[in-house]
């Protein structure tokens, strides 16, 4: 069937993609039995989380329960499991629980405090009543007094000790597999994990009570302690091998490259035989995931980043060489990677043409010269079965909708997606970017945002719009560009620029939580994040408050003439709902102001879904925003469903 780009009718609707569709957000393996759990994400019943034993789709909890952390706001690892006794950060009290049978009541575990969020708990070997986790203690609220410590929990009597404190943040308790050692990241403002982290390890002893520390901890690192290098490194992932080494990822060498420490030599080496141009991990947005897996002492699964795709390979420890996988190739991005035996691994993969999914596996960009990046796109272009590649056939190319990753150091991976294939499969293009300061590309590309955030970003998102319709591909004339959280502020900044040639670009826009005031975000942002802008713009408030304003969308939204929407959380404390009603209102009070004022519901549009917080979670909220947001294009580029 011919029929113009945009208008093609779609099995794939907003009610398959929040109803039939599970996020898996966490893997798990009891290394007391070797069952392996994972978390699901499931919209379709309010948001909730729930751990499940994989085998056989049993969920582990009740179904008034929900297993989340509010640690860093973004959460992720809350659950731990041993000898099926399983662990769990509850949502709504925030204390530890324990199930000791699927489906039993939960019992708690830590001191009744609301203030308290625990976040990545790792059990001692051989004290399994004891558990080490990431406090974050809000008693006091203030972003500036919320405080992270590392702490033990007796969950036979509900007490709390604390191991380690003084530092803005803590990630990546790893316990040795006699029991003896710890080892953790930690780290300090104004640094985001990608940036500058410390790994420390410390002798520990463990008794019926708590854990101790024996001795000082001392700190791991691949550059010189004193060095430059070492108080810009990065680490990450820190497994041990044996109860006598540890490896690490550390970007020492402009990407995160494997390493390994040794208790007996206290000296850390490269894995690799020489330092490899990709990078072997991703940005720590959300507490424990583990892209590395430890099948024996000399054998390692990684999984490097090779032109935008993860490869899946061996590490192999005595040689420094670096395998594929067999089949590896298949799973385009993969992340919380854990260990079942000497020769299975368990990780979430996305494949070109399946979905994010647990994977059981039996194991049997490059820089061009010049001081320029490369511009990194993912595109996909319309299809569907029932129509016509070419459209109607006259020549007409398709719409285009960009997509601006959040974070920013993210970025956008490739691999089945039902958000892209909900366009593609209606005839629209989809064009995810992964602009300068994504990450994947190395440490160079990663901080080429430094000093630059909505300018590069918005610069690249422009350019692939230019690239694509010059190459033919889509409708330079018909390009929206969205995004979310700091995506949404590059949208609103890209509608915003100062260049009218680079803003008429855009002939609709879709800002979903955005930023829209640097200054107010830096006042009102949770701990987290409350200092990463400050590299990222170039500087704090006080040292350069005109480039705060000159990157405010709010204070030029005026010239704003794609019609934008806007959609926002009500309890949203990464990017609070004043970011979005700032900006709505400047741009309803200037149509006002030119006699417009007729004009305002098809200029821009604001929706607030009631209890929902930095994204979606409830199954209708999630199909409105879709549907919403097509709507919005349909109607901006003058598109309708031909039957």
């Amino acid at each position: 069937m011919k029929a113009a780009y945009g208008t093609w009718k779609s099995p794939i609707t907003a009610d398959i993609l929040t109803q039939k569709s599970i996020g898996i957000s966490d893997v798990l393996v009891d290394n007391g039995n070797g069952t392996v759990y994972h978390t699901e994400n499931r919209p379709y019943e309010a948001g909730r989380v729930v751990p499940v034993i994989s085998r056989d789709g049993k969920d582990v909890i009740p179904a008034e329960w929900s297993a989340r952390t509010g640690v860093h706001e973004y959460g992720g690892s809350c659950t731990v499991v041993h000898n099926g006794v399983f662990y769990f950060s509850d949502g709504k009290t925030r204390r530890l629980f324990k199930v000791t049978s699927p489906g039993t009541d939960p019992i708690a575990v830590s001191p009744d405090n609301g203030n308290f969020r625990y976040g990545a708990p790792t059990i001692h070997p051989t004290h399994p009543h004891l558990i080490v986790a990431v406090l974050e203690d809000h008693t006091k609220p203030s972003p500036a007094d919320v405080v992270n410590k590392l702490v033990c929990i007796n969950t036979s009597t509900s007490s709390i000790s604390v191991l380690a404190e003084g530092a803005d943040f803590y990630a990546f308790p790893a316990i040795s597999p006699d029991g003896t050692h710890l080892a953790f990241i930690q780290w300090h403002h104004p640094n985001m994990p990608w940036e500058a982290t410390e790994l420390h390890v410390v002798k520990i002893v463990a008794n019926e009570a708590d854990i101790e520390l024996s001795g000082k901890p001392t700190r791991v690192s691949a550059a010189p302690s004193s060095s430059a290098a070492a108080a810009e490194e990065s680490i990450s992932n820190p497994v041990w091998i044996s109860s006598e080494s540890l490896v690490f990822l550390s970007d020492v060498s402009g990407f995160w490259n494997p390493w390994v420490y040794s208790l007996s030599s206290d000296a850390a080496r490269s894995l690799l035989n020489a330092p490899l141009g990709v990078d072997f991990s991703e940005p720590d947005w959300y507490l424990g995931d583990y892209r590395v897996a430890v099948l024996t002492p000399e054998i390692l699964v990684v999984a490097p980043i090779l032109n935008g795709k993860t490869r899946l390979s061996l590490l192999i420890v005595k040689t420094g060489e670096v395998l594929p996988v067999a089949d590896g190739e298949r799973y385009v991005y993969v992340e919380r990677m854990k260990r079942v035996s000497e020769t299975e691994v368990v990780f979430v993969g996305v494949e070109d043409a399946v979905a994010s999914a647990l994977v059981s596996m039996k194991i049997s960009a490059l820089p061009e010269a010049g001081t320029t990046h490369p511009l990194h796109v993912l595109l996909a272009l319309p299809k569907n079965p029932d129509y016509d590649d070419a459209g109607k056939g006259d020549g007409e190319k398709p719409p285009c909708v960009v997509l601006v990753h959040g974070g920013p150091t993210g970025r956008a991976v490739p691999g089945l997606k039902w958000l892209t294939q909900y366009f593609t499969s209606r005839g629209w293009a989809f064009c995810s970017v992964n602009y300068s300061g994504s990450s994947g590309y190395g440490r160079a590309y990663r901080d080429a945002l430094r000093g630059q955030w909505g300018v590069v970003d918005v610069r690249d998102c422009t350019n692939s719009v230019r690239l694509l319709a010059e190459s033919g591909r889509i409708d330079g004339a018909r390009a929206a560009i969205r995004g979310g959280s700091s995506g949404g502020y590059t949208v609103l900044q890209a509608l915003v620029d100062e260049d009218a040639k680079r803003r008429e670009v855009w002939s609709a826009g879709a800002s979903l939580y955005g930023i829209s005031d640097l200054k107010a975000l830096a006042e009102e942002t949770h701990k987290f994040e409350s200092q990463y802008g400050f590299r990222l713009i170039g500087g704090t408030m006080e040292e350069v408050p005109q480039i705060y304003h000159e990157r405010s969308p709010v204070h030029f939204a005026e010239r704003i003439t794609a019609p934008l929407l806007i959609l926002q959380g009500s309890e949203d404390h990464v990017v609070p709902p004043n970011q979005a009603e700032m900006i709505v209102t400047k741009i309803k009070e200037r149509l006002a102001e030119s006699g417009e004022s007729e004009a305002i519901e098809k200029k821009v549009k604001y929706i607030v879904f009631e209890g929902e917080g930095h994204g979606w979670r409830k199954s209708e909220n999630v199909k409105r925003g879709m549907e919403e947001e097509l709507g919005w294009y349909e109607r901006v580029f003058g598109l309708g469903i031909i039957e």
